[in-house]
């Protein structure tokens, strides 16, 4: 994708020795397979202002507050035996174009990620008396630089609340929510109808698009969209859904009271087969029940109890203080981080999180790719599997040998 396709040209140019750094969103998808991997390429094109001397001058590249790497902004030679005097273009502004491939660490890859390509000018010492600095120097992107994502699958372990508070994920997969159905309660209220426009609105944020494709729909009418993925709104006692699926999600509720799963041990990994790659939630301990008139606002997260690879997310809250508290945290840039794992519980500004239930996965991996994955936490198996391999491999070969033996003693 290009930058151009990302940001406005003429938010790719920083003028001056202060000049704040150029900001491009990526708006990458949290599913991205990144296992063993340089990271994410970009194809770098820059100009910059050619320094009369060598000095501390660079360009300096992050993603939110993570450096990624620093370039040189070099002076340009006057020495005849330099080749790069020769091939450095100065343009009539006194600018050089250059271009460089950088990688992007997966872990600085998030579904809100910004690059951030600071131009720092070193300041000339010019000494006393000789007047003021001119601030004519730039720094340019390049609008046709490319960030290539094409080479990585779509894998992830769900649910995952980070996901989906951060960037609509999984709804956000198509960015015109066409395979989202959103099931409202058989009577919403205005609550209910001010949660679904907040959350259209950040998903079109996320994406940047409009979300056109959505279906909206009723607990009676759900079974018709199995093949979608799920936005439940409503409390409890209105979206007959938190009954009927109750044994597939970890959050039941009936009028005021509210029962939830509580696990002993939050993200624990006790999957031994996926190992660290692929969290499994613990299985519940506890029941935990809270009767309130207004209660505290949930948000939960599980498969689709109408098709296997398909996912729900419920947004449960009642009227009155829970449904401000729960519009308040999707739309707080501090308490957005807090919400996680399976099942997050909002009471005022504090969130508490809870993961528990089996983890599913959606996309695809070659089976090549998930098998070199799933065995990479399991040096031994991989041994084993090995020595599996040779000793059908060398059966095979005893018997073409013996069998090419026979022959030759028959004749």
């Amino acid at each position: 994708m290009r930058f151009g396709e990302l940001a406005e040209a003429r938010d790719l140019t920083a003028h001056g020795y202060d000049a704040d750094a150029v900001r491009v969103n990526l708006r990458v998808p949290p599913d991205l397979f990144m296992w063993q991997t340089k990271g994410v390429p970009i194809d770098l094109g820059y100009r910059y202002t050619v320094r009369p001397a060598p000095d501390r001058s660079s360009l300096n590249i992050s993603v939110n507050n993570g450096f990624v790497q620093s370039l040189r902004i070099p002076a340009v030679s006057t020495s005849t035996f330099d080749l790069g005097h020769y091939f450095s273009r100065v343009l009539p502004d006194k600018t050089v174009a250059a271009r460089h491939e950088i990688y992007i660490p997966p872990l600085l890859i998030t579904p809100r990620a910004q690059l951030r390509l600071h131009f720092y000018y070193d300041i000339p010492k010019t000494g006393e008396c000789q007047g003021r600095v001119l601030d004519n120097v730039i720094g340019a992107i390049d609008p046709n630089s490319t960030i290539d994502l094409s080479g990585f699958p779509h894998y992830m372990a769900l649910p995952d609340l980070a996901a989906f508070a951060n960037g609509g994920f999984p709804f956000t997969r198509m960015a015109d929510l066409s395979q989202t159905a959103v099931v409202l309660p058989n009577a919403p209220n205005p609550a209910d109808y001010s949660l679904y426009l907040l959350e259209m609105g950040r998903m079109g944020a996320s994406t940047g698009y409009p979300v056109t494709g959505v279906t909206v729909t009723s607990p009676n009418d759900v079974d018709r969209f199995a093949d979608k993925d799920l936005l439940i709104l409503g409390s409890p006692g209105r979206q007959p859904l938190l009954q009927r699926w109750a044994k597939q999600m970890p959050f039941s509720g009936d009028g005021d009271t509210r029962t939830f799963q509580l696990s002993d041990v939050a993200f624990k990994l006790v999957d031994w087969w996926h190992g660290e790659q692929g969290p499994e939630r613990s299985p519940a301990r506890a029941d935990l029940s809270l009767v309130s008139a207004n209660g505290d606002a949930l948000l939960t997260g599980f498969e689709s109890p109408l098709k296997s690879g398909r996912s729900a997310v419920a947004l449960i809250s009642a009227a009155g203080q829970s449904d401000a508290d729960l519009s308040a945290a999707l739309l707080d840039n501090d308490l957005l981080p807090s919400i996680q794992g399976a099942m997050a519980v909002i009471h005022g500004r504090t969130v508490t999180v809870t993961s528990n239930g089996e983890a599913y996965y959606v996309g695809h991996l070659s089976p090549m790719h998930y098998m070199r994955w799933a065995l990479s936490s399991h040096p031994l198996l991989l041994v084993l599997c090995g020595v599996f391999a040779a000793l059908i491999i060398a059966a095979l070969f005893y018997r073409a040998l013996r069998s090419i033996a026979a022959r030759r003693l028959g004749n």
